[in-house]
């Protein structure tokens, strides 16, 4: 958290806030987005967690206040988590969600096939796991034509063998059609986000479902199978080959549909 300053007025730039300041305003209202009651039992949750405060950062704002992001169901902070620097997600109190455990659930079940951020702690209204940087997938693709072919292919690699990991563990993610913000790209490697909408499903969809976001779609799609050098028809039939049967070896089969000139080079 360096760099960051303390203070209980928010202004500008990033700013460190400890635990026991989080109740004060204008602070309270993160944690207690948009209703703004409940700051008490939620400090404790926080506190049973083990965050030791959060840091106010980004460019998304929730009640004057910086955070990393904000959706319907919830809000995203950065925190330090037993030293450690940490994503906080916290339930919006006007969320069609009674709990987060179900969704801390299916990130852990993740984590046990090697997929997506690391799950630390999680309550009710919170869960605690590894920040992440990189960028967007739709983002990256769309000045990936303008990369390296064989960078571009080991990328475009790295997110359908996660995407194989989540359909071997019998995880249907189900925003993968549109991976734009569901999937991260940086130095760490490609990770797969957000598992509120994950569900158990054995029939291995994801592979299928960002391999058209990422090959098929009208437009980028012909850019990046023309950087690879990979053929529509050829890469259709693998995928229709491995919905019918999501075994190994057809996944293989998607992964060859890759193999033209423009990946040569590179693999």
């Amino acid at each position: 958290m360096s760099g960051a300053r303390s203070g209980r007025s928010a202004g500008t730039g990033p700013t460190w806030v400890p635990l026991d300041e989080l109740a004060g305003a204008p602070y309270r209202r993160a944690l207690c987005y948009p209703g703004g009651r409940g700051v008490p039992g939620r400090l404790r949750e926080l506190r049973g967690l083990g965050v030791d405060g959060v840091l106010f950062s980004g460019r998304t704002r929730v009640g004057g206040l910086p955070v990393a992001g904000k959706g319907t169901t919830s809000i995203v902070l950065l925190c330090r988590w037993r030293g450690v620097d940490a994503a906080l997600k916290v339930r919006r109190t006007d969320s069609n969600r009674r709990s987060m455990l179900q969704e801390a659930g299916r990130l852990l079940k993740a984590n046990g096939c090697g997929v997506g951020p690391v799950h630390h702690a999680s309550s009710r209204n919170f869960i605690v796991m590894e920040y992440l940087r990189g960028e967007g997938l739709g983002g990256w693709l769309a000045k990936a034509p303008g990369m390296d072919p064989a960078g571009v292919g080991a990328v475009v690699r790295d997110v359908l063998r996660q995407a194989r990991r989540l359909d071997v563990c019998g995880i249907r993610h189900r925003e993968l059609s549109d991976a734009s913000r569901h999937v991260l790209v940086g130095e760490a490697g490609v990770k797969v986000i957000d598992f509120e909408t994950a569900s158990d499903d054995p029939k291995g969809r994801n592979v299928s479902a960002v391999a058209q976001f990422m090959l098929l779609r009208e437009g980028l799609g012909e850019r990046m199978r023309r950087l690879l050098g990979a053929d529509r028809g050829t890469l259709l039939e693998a995928l229709g080959a491995y919905r019918r049967d999501p075994s190994e070896a057809k996944f293989e089969a998607v992964m060859k549909a890759l193999d033209g000139q423009g990946l040569k080079a590179g693999f």
